[in-house]
């Protein structure tokens, strides 16, 4: 009868542990999963780095210059000024340098204002050779549509060398990554103390690692399957924007991102498996030891 009582006390027991246990390995995988996102986020689309790489995707800063002169050369054909005026008033690497001078502004919060002095008097002066080699008197009202052009010109160039949403993350970078930080370590600590607890629940230790398995192979998933999805259908290569370049580099942006995720899903998967290799390791050496 005590023998009994003593038995179901003890299946009593390894019921409410084996649900605590699962309460605990649920709780791991979820935060363990909340620190993979923010991690994500940080290494991803909110990494500087990334940024400038995805910039360098089929030479982005070539492509804008060319994009500028086309946008320039639609403003010269009303007014009836040939592409030859156009020469020489950008180059690549102006370009490249105010790009990347207005990327690191807006990455600190900051704005930065390309010097256009020298596009508008090597345009304007292109502009007065044509005039004077086709024998064409420049009066006020032409001089004020040169004005009017240069002024678009210039407008165009500006534009160019900005890239839309950068703008937006230099004002959300500074609070998110001290935001981030502190959602990470507060995950870490929080799936360290459930570890501890539940490995202090049981005496054979392989029995608490298989809830830590499921818990990497759950927040593995958990990080993994969207993004992977993402990365397989690419719905996001269909959006429509505009110009190319900007496509072009938005697309790279995304693809970076998703790969962070997937890569914390590959390390949680790796995680579990060296996980079950110790398991097995454990159950080995104590069959060995009971029969010894």
């Amino acid at each position: 009868m005590e023998y009994q009582k003593t038995k179901k006390q003890s299946s009593s027991n390894r019921k409410g542990r084996t649900i605590v246990s699962m309460i605990l390995s649920f709780l791991i995988a979820v935060t363990l999963t909340m620190a993979a996102l923010l991690g994500s986020l940080r290494l991803g689309f909110l990494n500087e780095k990334m940024i400038v790489r995805s910039l360098n995707v089929k030479d982005y800063y070539g492509v804008v210059c060319d994009d500028f002169y086309e946008r320039v050369e639609d403003l010269s054909i009303p007014l009836g000024i040939p592409k030859s005026a156009l020469e020489g008033i950008v180059d690549t690497n102006s370009m490249y340098n105010d790009i990347r001078a207005s990327l690191e502004a807006s990455l600190t919060g900051q704005t930065y204002q390309p010097d256009t002095g020298k596009l508008r008097t090597k345009l304007k002066e292109n502009v007065e050779n044509y005039a004077k080699s086709r024998e064409i008197e420049l009066g006020e009202a032409q001089q004020t549509v040169l004005n009017t052009y240069l002024e678009q010109a210039a407008e165009q160039y500006v534009r160019a060398t900005k890239i839309p949403f950068i703008e937006y993350y230099g004002r959300i970078h500074s609070f998110a990554e001290k935001v981030i930080t502190v959602g990470i370590l507060g995950c870490l600590v929080f799936a360290v103390l459930a570890g501890i607890v539940l490995f202090r629940m049981y005496i054979w230790k392989h029995h608490a690692m298989r809830y830590l398995v499921y818990s990497t192979l759950a927040s593995g998933m958990m990080i993994g399957l969207v993004p992977a999805y993402l990365l397989l259908a690419q719905d996001y290569r269909r959006l429509v924007i505009e110009p190319e370049y900007l496509y072009q580099f938005m697309v790279t942006y995304v693809t970076n991102g998703l790969l962070i995720f997937e890569g914390f899903a590959m390390g949680f998967f790796g995680i579990a498996a060296l996980l079950l290799l110790r398991i097995a390791s454990l159950r080995r050496r104590l069959i060995k030891n009971s029969r010894g």
